[in-house]
C-alpha cells in the first residue's frame, strides 16, 4: 500500500511538471489551469490565406526596406527634377543702435537688403543624368 502511495505521487508529480513545460512551450503563463482532453476529434479549421500572405509580406522587413528604397528615389528624382529651377534667395535687415544714456545715435545702421538668383547653367546636364538616374531607380 505505502509503494502505491509513493507511486501515485511521483505520477502527480510528473504531469504537474509535464503541464508546465507544455505551457512554457505554448507560452502561456505557468500558474494558469490547463485541462487536458483525452480524445482529440478533428475540427475544420478555416483560413484565409490571402490575408496571411498580405499579413506576412507586411511584415518582412526586406519588403518594408524596398518600399522605403522606392520611396526614397522618388523624393530624389523630385529634388533633382527641383533642381532645375533657379535658386533665388534674399535677405534684408534693418536696426539702430542706442547709447546707455540715450544720447542721440551719430551713425544709424542703414538698411541692408540683398537678393541673389543662381541660374543652374552648365550644371544642367548632370542634373539631367542625375534625374534619368533617380528615375530608373524608382
Amino acid at each position: 500500500m505505502a509503494n502505491a502511495r509513493v507511486d501515485l505521487i511521483r505520477a502527480r508529480n510528473a504531469l504537474r511538471t509535464a503541464i508546465v513545460a507544455l505551457n512554457i512551450a505554448m507560452a502561456i503563463d505557468v500558474d494558469s489551469p490547463l485541462q487536458i482532453v483525452d480524445n482529440l476529434i478533428y475540427q475544420p479549421v478555416t483560413i484565409d490565406r490571402q490575408a496571411l500572405r498580405a499579413d506576412s509580406l507586411r511584415q518582412r522587413p526586406e519588403y518594408r526596406q524596398a518600399k522605403l528604397r522606392a520611396a526614397a528615389a522618388e523624393a530624389t528624382e523630385r529634388q533633382t527634377f527641383r533642381n532645375f529651377f533657379p535658386d533665388v534667395t534674399g535677405s534684408g535687415a534693418y536696426g539702430g543702435a542706442q547709447t546707455p544714456l540715450n544720447e542721440p545715435v551719430r551713425h544709424p545702421v542703414p538698411e541692408l537688403v540683398s537678393l541673389r538668383r543662381r541660374q543652374p547653367g552648365s550644371r544642367g546636364i548632370r542634373r539631367r543624368r542625375r534625374t534619368s538616374r533617380a528615375r530608373g531607380r524608382a
